[in-house]
């Protein structure tokens, strides 16, 4: 099984994403933001256009569909951190069958407070409110939508895993 963690930054992904895979007895969880922040010389932000940005983000995208390959043909459960939209998802059910997906999206208010209170280096303050804004404004078919602005890690991650189940 996939499970894919989404939403704007500061919602918690990365978070419940590891938390989560704790109550499995077989996991593995990454963030894809590691995968593309390999590129050292030359890296161009996922967020920038063009034919090299493109590229880039093709590169990762396979080094990471590899990763879930490896660990899902081991009987792993893989989740995923990073911003995923509907299409994502459409693509890693073609490729490995069972994939769920969840949206973290806490008031706006909340996020902006989150990245600021990160490492001055993780911090993206131009790209919260256009993502929280590009998220909340699209149906999301293949994604359950859960507003966490007041919930703790754990009843998140316990709401994510009891939704498994079913």
């Amino acid at each position: 099984m996939v499970i894919i963690i989404s939403g704007p930054p500061g919602a918690g992904k990365s978070t419940v994403a590891e938390a989560l895979a704790a109550k499995f007895p077989q996991s593995a969880s990454f963030s894809t933001d590691i995968i593309r922040q390999f590129i050292k010389g030359g890296n161009i932000a996922p967020w920038e256009t063009g034919e090299l940005a493109t590229a880039q983000m093709k590169l990762s995208d396979d080094i990471v569909q590899d990763i879930i390959k490896r660990y899902t043909d081991k009987e792993y459960v893989v989740i995923l951190d990073g911003i995923y939209g509907d299409g994502d998802i459409q693509k890693y059910q073609t490729l490995f069958g069972k994939v769920r997906g969840f949206i973290l999206l806490p008031l706006l208010e909340i996020l902006k407070e989150r990245d600021s209170n990160r490492e001055e280096e993780k911090r993206v303050p131009h790209r919260v409110e256009p993502l929280y804004n590009d998220f909340s404004s699209k149906e999301h078919e293949l994604f359950e939508v859960i507003d966490n602005s007041r919930q703790t890690v754990t009843e998140t991650v316990e709401y994510i895993y009891e939704r498994l189940k079913k």
